[in-house]
């Protein structure tokens, strides 16, 4: 039984060892993060300063968007060109909850928000999604077809917004604004074209062109050109001649 004592003192030995491990190691961890630390805090400040306000008008008034208390989706133009998208239709690939449905035989249009539409399209149905175009409302969704181009944003406001928008906007509004005149010293604009290689000739012109003239006038005037051929190729035989 002389070998236990041993045994004790290897373990007092080894524990104590352990302990000034475990404390070397605190130390340097504390260190460490003493020194990360205030790294950390500074690229947080600079991430916060690099937040761009954006301008909303879903209350019928400019509100930030951080501060706006709806659920509002703000697409502007040079999103939706970067993602090739020159309608209000095509937004259902940007904004959540929204999809745009298009019909074949009669170009109807059927916007939802949040699952809930309306399935008379027509002339005779009232929509469920209002489109406001600068603050005009468009009684018909077939608006969503028009081309979207020289715009400031697009706001997409989920739920009912009966309050603010009147009738047929039981499951939201989409709101369009142009660009506006921008006052300057200098004349400002851009030009673009855009051709595709699908087989279909599909070309592309559009632009805008600035012109301030004092600190309260000025002009501005866009324009865009989209042509393209048709998905069918008909021929003229026979049996269209004889009719």
């Amino acid at each position: 039984m002389t070998y236990k004592p041993y045994l004790y003192s290897i373990e007092l030995v080894f524990t104590k060892l352990l302990g000034e491990f475990m404390n070397i190691r605190h130390f340097y961890l504390l260190t460490m993060v003493f020194f990360i630390a205030p790294n950390f805090v500074f690229a947080q400040d600079d991430e916060t300063a690099d937040v761009e306000e954006v301008i909303v008008t879903a209350t019928k008034r400019e509100t930030n968007l951080m501060e706006t208390p709806l659920a509002v989706s703000v697409i502007t133009q040079e999103q939706m060109a970067l993602q090739g998208l020159s309608r209000i239709s095509d937004l259902s690939s940007l904004v959540p909850n929204l999809v745009v449905g298009n019909s074949g035989e009669d170009s109807g249009v059927s916007i939802a928000i949040r699952g809930v539409s309306s399935n008379n399209y027509t002339e005779l149905g009232d929509p469920t999604v209002a489109v406001h175009v600068d603050g005009m409302y468009t009684p018909r969704a077939q608006a969503a077809l028009a081309l979207a181009h020289d715009i400031e944003r697009i706001e997409v406001l989920r739920g009912p917004q009966g309050t603010l928008f009147g009738r047929n906007s039981t499951s939201g509004a989409v709101n369009v604004i142009s660009a506006r005149p921008k006052f300057g010293d200098e004349m400002t604009g851009r030009m673009g074209v855009r051709l595709s290689v699908d087989g279909r000739n599909m070309n592309e012109f559009d632009g805008f062109l600035n012109i301030p003239v004092s600190d309260e006038i000025a002009f501005r005037a866009s324009f865009k050109s989209s042509l393209a051929d048709s998905f069918i190729n008909q021929t003229v035989d026979r049996y269209d001649w004889s009719l």
